[in-house]
């Protein structure tokens, strides 16, 4: 079900966007031996208004996600950086989904970590 919404929402926010993304997905792959993996999505405001960042909203509590400030008149640029804590015993491909909520309108970002299959 979960899958359908998120497929549903992306179709959606397909159609306009008033922040133009250089890439709305990030594959990470980590080694053993970190702890901690890091993305970083950038974008700038292509619409001629404001846009403000209202929050990001992550899948879980090892997803976090910092901005650079919350209002971007048109033709700014910015970014989100994303870090991710391998929990104890994850292992394998992890799909972490970001809901960036705007003024305008939502988009769906997402964080694709590989870690290695045994430590």
């Amino acid at each position: 079900m979960r899958a359908i919404l998120l497929l549903l929402l992306s179709c959606v926010l397909a159609e306009a966007q008033s922040l133009k993304w250089e890439a709305t997905e990030a594959t990470v792959k980590m080694e053993a031996s970190q702890k901690t993996a890091e993305a970083v999505y950038r974008f700038e405001n292509v619409s001629d208004q404001s846009v403000e960042i209202k929050d990001v909203r992550t899948s879980c509590g090892c997803t976090g996600a910092k901005f650079e400030k919350k209002s971007y008149a048109p033709g700014d640029k910015g970014e989100i950086s994303v870090t991710y804590k391998t929990p104890w015993g994850a292992r394998g491909r992890q799909v972490k989904p970001l809901i960036v909520k705007t003024s305008a309108e939502p988009t769906l970002l997402k964080l694709i970590v590989e870690l290695p299959h045994s430590a």
